[in-house]
């Protein structure tokens, strides 16, 4: 019934606990913060990184009680916009947010940030790479977005082997006081 379905999407998406587990990415961002920026955790700002995982289909397509196996549940980022909005605190990761804990402020780009970007050349990087939003769910398999080697987006299955780039937000107390932030001159924060 009706009243079943909203639970399970409850229980999926927006229930408490949710984000009980951490994923294998999550422990390689942590273990690479810890050995390369703890030192520097207090020019870097506790930040919202989201993960939105609300469905755009819900009431049309998807798990909804007249829809079946072979219809997607499309998240938020299925259509690419610059909605910055982050509208469930389970999805608003943060160090803060015990509902959604970070153990570090690091995270992936999430799809709405690189949509405001939209320079591919800002995002090349010769191989592909993570970002942090999904997609959509379709049968038995669960999709995300990823950057391909010439900064563009593209479509992959979780399954998938991709680099992970990691993103941080500096203080307001950050101040760059050389560099031009290229690879030849990278920015130096004090």
């Amino acid at each position: 019934g009706e009243a079943n379905i909203e639970e399970a999407i409850n229980n999926m998406l927006y229930n408490n606990n949710v984000n009980r587990y951490n994923s294998s990415m999550k422990g390689i961002i942590d273990a690479w913060y810890k050995q390369n920026l703890l030192s520097k955790t207090n020019m870097l700002e506790d930040t919202v990184y989201c993960n939105a995982r609300n469905m755009t289909n819900q009431s049309t397509n998807g798990w909804n009680k007249d829809g079946s196996l072979s219809t997607y549940m499309n998240f938020k980022n299925s259509t690419l916009n610059n909605d910055l909005s982050c509208i469930n605190v389970t999805d608003q990761f943060a160090v803060s947010n015990n509902k959604a804990k970070l153990t570090y402020p690091v995270a992936l780009l999430e799809d709405e940030e690189r949509y405001n970007i939209y320079t591919h050349s800002l995002m090349a990087t010769g191989a592909e790479w993570w970002g942090l939003s999904p997609f959509f769910f379709y049968a038995s398999s669960a999709n995300v977005r990823y950057v391909n080697a010439n900064g563009g987006n593209n479509i992959g299955s979780v399954s998938g082997a991709y680099g992970l780039r990691f993103v941080v937000s500096l203080s307001t107390g950050a101040v760059i006081s050389s560099g031009s932030g290229s690879e030849e001159s990278p920015f130096v924060i004090e």
